[in-house]
């Protein structure tokens, strides 16, 4: 039995979008709006390992198996405390307090598995943790010295990162997804407010806000 070129042509540009189909994933080329609670772990320069709850949201897109997420997260401590080095002050540290830790991440994302309901993913960001309510506590000779001392510790209590993370997520339907993940970020610098890696334990929740990838026209433009 002959078979014409052009039914050859049709059958494998038609073989040929059934397979890129069958690449995408169910959240392919979606917007993602969420939400995580967990806690957050971090160590200062005068407290060992301390452990506080924090809560936050995230945007995320997906491509086919890859994604960027945006992240916020705040961590709700209470009379948290540091200190950072002062040749000014009586022991040579210059003590000082903070109420909460926020962190801006973002997270280029991998997600392995082709169509799961129970779907691992990796990931490695970029961002900037930093406390807040950052108070200098002790006495100053002059109100000038005290205003340096304060802007020294916003300072310090800044840091950048780089972080890995890696989580398991579930579909509950096509629009709604549940997940857990592990976040561990670099040590800061010396001299800051925080030292060490700082780990996060969260999970959370995420809902489709609809494709992220405009759809093909026709007419000729």
């Amino acid at each position: 039995m002959r078979v014409s070129t052009g039914a050859l042509i049709t059958l494998s540009l038609f073989s040929a979008a059934g397979l890129h189909a069958q690449e995408l994933r169910e959240d392919s080329f979606k917007w993602f709006l969420g939400a995580q609670g967990g806690v957050l772990l971090f160590e200062t320069q005068t407290q060992t390992r301390s452990t506080i709850p924090s809560g936050g949201m995230h945007v995320l897109v997906v491509a086919k198996r890859a994604g960027l997420q945006i992240s916020v997260d705040e961590a709700f401590g209470s009379e948290e405390g540091s200190a950072f080095g002062d040749a000014t002050a009586p022991n040579g540290t210059r003590d000082v307090t903070f109420q909460r830790l926020r962190k801006y991440t973002a997270t280029a994302m991998g997600f392995p598995l082709k169509n799961s309901k129970v779907d691992p993913f990796l990931g490695v960001g970029l961002g900037i943790l930093h406390t807040v309510g950052t108070e200098v506590v002790g006495t100053f000779t002059t109100p000038q010295a005290a205003a340096m001392a304060q802007d020294r510790a916003v300072q310090a209590g800044s840091t950048g990162f780089i972080s890995f993370l890696g989580g398991v997520q579930y579909r509950v339907s096509p629009h709604w997804v549940i997940y857990g993940q592990y976040q561990i970020t670099n040590s800061p610098a010396a001299g800051k407010l925080l030292v060490g890696p700082s780990h996060a334990i969260t999970g959370g929740i995420r809902f489709s806000l609809g494709s992220a990838k405009e759809g093909l026209h026709g007419g000729g433009y």
